[in-house]
């Protein structure tokens, strides 16, 4: 493990069953989680039936972002076939020239919250400016920079409210 990420902790998470609203939400297979650090700055803490969980991706320079409404797990990447299901296409935001691999990162909302791993993308994927390991999740906490490649990312998370773009 490298000395950038020696610092992270594992979180043990117990599955979670949404059959009431359709989604089941996968884990790891060994069920541990990693994160970064301690932080101050709110968290979604677990899906919640009550209210739409809408995950706001802002990709540096652009004023809109990307709404992904209820999204249980989605790859961040490039969209190469017309038919590809669960990608975030990235090509709009010249993805190919700052070094997003077709499937380059996976969100997934799992019991404990949101994490973020990298699927063995070739540029890497930074997390508020820390290298991930490949294939490892870490949690995401809301305001979350994330870099693939070079292309820059803040994460929100709109809980109760809906946002259409």
């Amino acid at each position: 493990m490298s000395d950038a990420v020696s610092h992270l902790q594992p979180v043990r998470v117990a599955p979670t069953d949404l059959s009431d609203r359709g989604d089941t939400i996968p884990l790891s297979q060994t069920g541990e989680l990693q994160t970064l650090q301690p932080t101050a700055a709110p968290v979604f803490h677990g899906p919640t039936t009550h209210h739409p969980i809408q995950v706001l991706l802002y990709i540096s320079g652009c004023p809109d972002p990307l709404v992904i409404a209820n999204g249980s797990e989605f790859t961040l990447g490039r969209i190469i076939q017309p038919d590809c299901y669960g990608v975030v296409d990235l090509s709009l935001y010249r993805a190919y020239v700052l070094g997003v691999s077709r499937q380059h990162a996976m969100i997934t909302r799992t019991s404990a919250g949101y994490t973020i791993r990298d699927l063995g993308s070739a540029n890497g994927t930074w997390l508020n400016g820390v290298r991930l390991e490949g294939y490892v999740p870490y949690l995401l906490t809301d305001g979350d920079q994330i870099q693939l490649g070079r292309l820059s990312i803040t994460l929100r998370f709109m809980i109760g409210e809906t946002i259409s773009h």
